[in-house]
């Protein structure tokens, strides 16, 4: 009993009355519990931020440094940061998120400027072929030299007729002896087919005119939606009033097209009765009268009076009473 008494004097001492005994506490921890995920190591971390970036969503970011960090201001973690709207993406998960977002949001695809200079440019020929196969021509040999047959010609007229006008080159570029020695020495057997004269480059351009215009004749009267027009009217540097007018449209394919239909010089004033006569006599020209749309121009009030004429009927021998 005595060894029961001083027990019991020692737990009164000792122990809150509040307290449990010590029998039923749980052993104190002789270790801070295991974390979920390990400690990052200082040096780890610096080396990953200087790990050069090679995605292409970096090149898409407000600085044009892809190397450039951004961190989020509430929790400190890298983040993504879109260069063409407010979006941002934490980059702990890596960088799908960004991708979906510029290929979903801005039709940005991973396609670097070179990529895609190269696909045009082999759309380019490939619809240069098709149009080529179209439109064949019976052609003469200018040259014996060579046998010519490594080039088809009418593929040479398109591609030399789109390079032309692509790089506002002269029509006497092709009697120039050193560019043709450039072409010769590319393959000997552009002289059996490249004219010698601008006369008979004039004469490519024309018949390529034709065909091109054919093509968008087409593709207007195919058009799948209204087709709408974007008006301009400008000076040229050698002094010429010139309206532009640009139609857009969908195609029947589902595809958004833009085609220039004309660049007409306007002679005289430049008031809105004036203006009305080229857009009206433009859109008579290519028969898109039934499925015009909307119309779209700058605040000059000469386009209000160009657009009145037309609303009020001063031109209705031009285009069908069905659209007033």
């Amino acid at each position: 009993m005595s060894s029961q008494g001083s027990f019991s004097e020692y737990f009164v001492d000792r122990t809150p009355l509040s307290s449990p005994p010590s029998s039923l506490s749980p052993p104190p921890p002789s270790s801070p519990p295991p974390s979920l995920s390990p400690p990052v190591d200082p040096e780890q971390l610096q080396a990953k931020l200087a790990r050069p970036r090679t995605c292409w969503v970096f090149n898409h970011m407000p600085d044009e440094d892809p190397e450039t960090k951004y961190f989020n201001l509430a929790n400190g973690r890298m983040e993504w940061r879109c260069k063409y709207c407010p979006k941002k993406y934490l980059l702990n998960g890596g960088t799908r998120c960004p991708k979906v977002h510029l290929r979903a949001i801005h039709l940005i695809d991973e396609k670097s400027p070179r990529d895609n200079k190269v696909k045009k440019r082999q759309l380019s020929m490939e619809d240069s072929i098709t149009m080529a196969k179209k439109y064949p021509h019976s052609r003469r040999r200018l040259s014996e030299e060579a046998s010519g047959l490594s080039i088809d010609p009418d593929v040479l007229e398109k591609l030399y007729i789109n390079f032309l006008a692509s790089c506002n080159q002269p029509f006497r570029l092709v009697e120039c002896s050193a560019f043709r020695s450039l072409l010769s020495f590319l393959n000997e057997d552009v002289e059996v087919w490249l004219p010698n004269s601008s006369d008979l480059v004039t004469t490519w351009l024309m018949r390529q005119r034709d065909h091109e215009r054919e093509r968008v004749q087409c593709r207007l009267w195919s058009a799948y939606t209204r087709i709408h027009l974007s008006l301009d009217l400008w000076t040229s540097p050698n002094h010429m009033a010139i309206l532009g007018v640009i139609a857009t449209f969908i195609s029947d394919d589902s595809a958004l097209e833009s085609f220039v239909l004309a660049l007409r010089q306007v002679k005289g004033d430049h008031s809105g009765e004036n203006i009305a006569k080229y857009v009206m006599e433009v859109i008579q020209e290519w028969g898109i009268a039934p499925k015009l749309g909307y119309i779209q121009m700058d605040n000059a009030s000469n386009n209000d009076t160009m657009m009145k004429h037309v609303s009020i009927g001063k031109l209705l021998h031009l285009i069908p009473l069905s659209l007033y």
